[in-house]
Formats: C-alpha cells, sequence, structure tokens
C-alpha cells in the first residue's frame, strides 16, 4: 500500500472489488477503510464521538513527546485543552475586527515585499517564503506577541522545515518505522528517521526560546507580586477570605503599541501609501484597548492558567510538555494548512487569468480598503476560494474506535484503526 504512487487509485479499486468497506494491513496493523460516501456520514458524522480517538503510535510519540498536543489527542485531555484553546482564540478577537487588523497589516507587509522582490528579480519571484512569513507571523504574534521580517534566519529556517516535515511525513518508508521500530537504529534505513528528528528537534529549539523568555518575565512578575503581599497586607473580601492576587497585572500596555513603531515601516520607505497606512495603524493603536501583561498571548494565558490551577491542586492535564506540544499544533496546523491553500490559490489563477479578471474588476467596486464588511458584496472572489479549496487533495487521518462497534455486519474492536 505505501509504496504505491496512486494509493488513491488503488482504494477506488479495492471499493469496487470489496465493496465501501474493507480491511487492509500496514505490516501487522489493520485498517478499516470506509470508501463509500452515505456510510461516511452515517459513521463518521451520525456517530462521531464514536470515532473521535486518535491513532497513537511510535511515530507521533517520538515528534509530540508522548500523547501530546490537541491533533493527536483524544478524550478529557483533548476535550479540555480544545476549550481552553477556543477560549483564549476568541477572547484575542479571532474571527473579529480587531484580528482582521492584525491579518491585514501583515498581508500589507507581504504586498510591499512581494512588489520589492518583483522588481529585484524582472518578475520572476518565488512566493513560498513571503507567503510562509506572513502567515507565520499572524500565528506568532497570537502565541508569543512577536512578528519577524522577511530575511530573519531563524524563522526563514521554521519555513524551510516546514516544507520538510510536509514530505518526509508522506514517504512510504514511515510504514517501516511503524510497524518495525527497531528499524530506526539500522544504518542507511534511518536515514529518513534521521531528518524528522532533526525537523523536530528545530521545531522544540524555536518553541523552548520563546516560551523560556516568557517564562523569566512570568517567574520575574510572580516574584514581584510576592514582594508587594510581604510588604502590604492582604486584601479581604466581604465573606473574610483572602484575595490571589498573585496573578496581577505586572503592567499595562497599548496593542499595536511597539508593533507599529518605525521599525515596521522600513519595508515601505518608497511606498506612496505609507503615510496613509501609519494613519491607518495609529487609529488602531489609539482605540486598542489597554489589556494585562500576562493576557498579551496565547502562552502567557497558558502559564497564568497553570499557575492558577497549581495554587488550587486541579491540574488537569495542563504541563509544560502539553504547553509546548499545544503551541506546535497551533502553528504547524495553521501556517502549513493556510500557506498550502494560498499558494495553491495563486497557481489557480495563474494559469486561469480570466478568472483572475474577474476577481479583480469584483475588487475594484469596493470603495478604500477591502475588508470582511465587504464579503457579501465579493460573491464571486468567495465562489473562487470555494472552487480552488475543492480542489485540492484532502488528506485523511486515522481514527480510533473508542467502543465495539458493528460496520453493516462486520464487527470492529476497541481501539481499532479506521480510516474514511
Amino acid at each position: 500500500v505505501l509504496l504505491n504512487p496512486d494509493i488513491d487509485k488503488l482504494f477506488l479499486k479495492w471499493k469496487q472489488k470489496f465493496g465501501g468497506i474493507f480491511t487492509f494491513w500496514i505490516g501487522p496493523i489493520p485498517m478499516v477503510m470506509v470508501a463509500d460516501v452515505p456510510l461516511l456520514k452515517k459513521y463518521f458524522i451520525k456517530h462521531g464521538d464514536m470515532f473521535s480517538g486518535r491513532w497513537r503510535n511510535f511515530i507521533t510519540d517520538h515528534m509530540l513527546d508522548g500523547f501530546n498536543g490537541v491533533v493527536q489527542t483524544d478524550g478529557e485531555k483533548w476535550r479540555e485543552q480544545r476549550r481552553f484553546s477556543l477560549h483564549v482564540l476568541r477572547d484575542f478577537g479571532v474571527g473579529r475586527s480587531f484580528m482582521e487588523n492584525k491579518v491585514m497589516r501583515e498581508i500589507d507587509r507581504f504586498l510591499d515585499n512581494l512588489d520589492l522582490a518583483i522588481e529585484k528579480n524582472d518578475g520572476i519571484i518565488e512566493p513560498d517564503k513571503l507567503l510562509g512569513v506572513c502567515v507565520g507571523n499572524i500565528i506568532n504574534d497570537i502565541l508569543f506577541s512577536r512578528t519577524f521580517e522577511q530575511t530573519d534566519k531563524d524563522f526563514l529556517e521554521m519555513q524551510h522545515v516546514l516544507d520538510q516535515q510536509s514530505q518526509l511525513v508522506t514517504k512510504p518508508i514511515n510504514g517501516l518505522y511503524l510497524t518495525l521500530p527497531f528499524t530506526v537504529k539500522i544504518p542507511v534505513l534511518n536515514s529518513s528517521w534521521k531528518k524528522l528528528t532533526a525537523v523536530r528537534d528545530t521545531f522544540w529549539h524555536f518553541l523552548d526560546a520563546q516560551i523560556n523568555e516568557h517564562r523569566v518575565a512570568f517567574d520575574q512578575h510572580l516574584a514581584e507580586q510576592n514582594e508587594k503581599k510581604s510588604c502590604h497586607p492582604v486584601t479581604r473580601s466581604n465573606t473574610g477570605s483572602a484575595k490571589d492576587i498573585s496573578t496581577a497585572p505586572l503592567r499595562a500596555y497599548r496593542i499595536s503599541e511597539s508593533e507599529n513603531s518605525e521599525e515596521d515601516f522600513e519595508f515601505i520607505q518608497n511606498d506612496e501609501n505609507r503615510e496613509n497606512r501609519q494613519k491607518s495603524y495609529a487609529t488602531e493603536t489609539d482605540s486598542a484597548q489597554e489589556i494585562d501583561y500576562l493576557d498579551s498571548d496565547f502562552t502567557y494565558v497558558y502559564m497564568k492558567e497553570m499557575h492558577q490551577r497549581k495554587l488550587s491542586g486541579e491540574m488537569g492535564f495542563f504541563s509544560d510538555v502539553q504547553l509546548k506540544m499545544l503551541l506546535l499544533d497551533l502553528f504547524f496546523a495553521g501556517s502549513e494548512t493556510t500557506v498550502t491553500t494560498a499558494k495553491w490559490g495563486l497557481v489557480l489563477l495563474i494559469n486561469h487569468p480570466e478568472i483572475q479578471k474577474k476577481v479583480h474588476e469584483e475588487l475594484d467596486c469596493v470603495p478604500n480598503r477591502v475588508g470582511m464588511e465587504h464579503r457579501n458584496r465579493l460573491s464571486y472572489l468567495q465562489a473562487t476560494i470555494n472552487a480552488s479549496q475543492f480542489m485540492q487533495t484532502y488528506v485523511n487521518g486515522v481514527e480510533t474506535c473508542l467502543a465495539e462497534f458493528g460496520f453493516r455486519g462486520e464487527h470492529l474492536t476497541q481501539l481499532g484503526q479506521v480510516s474514511p
């Protein structure tokens, strides 16, 4: 199976021969394939909770340091960490106008750097790195309150290893590592495994550096708060119980105060629209609400939650390892999928100039700056985006059945692997 260059055609052939449900084997591991749309809806939608388990194996444990993160976890750990993550992201304005402003700022930077690249290379460009930094900055700003320039070596290395991982995880040799883990120690056979491990270590190093910076600042904040407690009486509520001030804000600052500094606009020094953009972002800065230091990004909020849970003695599934793997999931899942979608969108528009022209004409009908509020007026653009996504190949995952279940008379055991 893993050595077949057209695995999708192989599955279609087996479907015609064996029906909509059949079993194939990866070494000693049985996999149940559901290759029928009505059955997919029946089992994975109607009984979605039954198939919400994740396939834990040698490779996922190696990449995620065990059963961590949110993509490859299930059960109570998945529910707790997913609920917390969604809550924090909503508080940060994901899907709202404030987040749109942050996204549009990075898009402006992307477009200006794209223009510079076109001028420098006589119209021939590779937008991969530009797109990677643009999308990566948006995500990294949410996770760590930090953005990078297009020339930042560490961030460019991250984008490179993202591409590497996408290629390495699809190699057929992984089936050998999956079924016979001892082969990762055999020379020559383990060359791909060494590359995969190097990619993992690069990810971890990138995350560790930023987490450690946050940890130092967080611990310093707690030390200052403890010092204040020892110097001043503890305030008490009406009931007489002491109020916990260990996570009180260290200081307040305005969102985008540092982000909209002069350095951020160096890349558009020759842009005639620079003055207007600065005015736009200055307005955004002036209207931004002041927020707590420890509520400025996802990492600080997670550390704050861990500290509060430690004081209460109810840690749940919060831990330093879980934080790092959760950040890895959020960064990789958000960056890789968005960049891939954008790259394919560009390819399709280049190969269909007539559609590109219609999209451009529709955008020209929107006065001033295009934003989410104009979405209802951009029906052709929306249809184009939807069509480009339909033309892509989606990667199906392997789910684990959490209880014994019957497939049209066939018995599926608990913890059995099922793939749609």
